[in-house]
């Protein structure tokens, strides 16, 4: 069963509007490989989507991530889901 979490949030300075939003997807195994590929890809504003390559995230790793690189005036989802 491959288990997928999700993080949905803004990161500083969110777009003026919602159709201009740029989605920047990253994956990786933990938040070393999330921070090196949000700083290679990603650019301040863009919608984040973190997705884990089938492992679980623990809660460390969850609150670097949130707290390093989302905007907390958006919405922040967090979703696991069976991939399966």
């Amino acid at each position: 069963m491959k288990k997928i979490i999700l993080i949905t949030a803004l990161l500083l300075f969110s777009a003026k509007s919602f159709a201009q939003d740029k989605y920047c997807w990253v994956n990786g195994d933990n938040f070393h490989d999330f921070k090196v590929a949000i700083n290679k890809d990603c650019k301040t504003g863009d919608l984040l989507w973190v997705v884990t390559n089938g492992h679980s995230l623990d809660e460390f790793t969850l609150e670097q991530t949130m707290g390093q690189y989302c905007d907390f005036e958006s919405e922040i989802i967090v979703r696991k889901r069976n991939n399966g």
